[in-house]
């Protein structure tokens, strides 16, 4: 559990969070996470994958008030057509 602990830490924090997390795969290999199967693995990769950039734009908007999408998917490390996704 200390890495959900970490985790929950970091998305408290007003910080821009890089993906893939240190401890990813510890959570990812958690038996819950494998349970349904390869697909529902996706999913939540996947939806982790969503949270983690809705949490980065949160906390850009905090620090940007006009800001490029171009620039923003830069800083995010994302390719811009992703961040139009989200």
């Amino acid at each position: 559990m200390p890495s959900f602990q970490k985790t929950i830490q970091l998305l408290l924090k007003k910080e821009i969070i890089s993906y893939p997390m240190v401890n990813q795969a510890e959570m990812e290999a958690i038996p819950a996470f494998l349970e349904g199967g390869q697909d529902l693995a996706k999913f939540w990769h996947d939806l982790f994958h969503r949270r983690i950039i809705q949490h980065n734009v949160r906390v850009a908007s905090l620090y940007y008030n006009r800001i490029r999408g171009t620039r923003l998917a830069q800083l995010l490390g994302l390719e811009p057509d992703r961040l139009e996704q989200e």
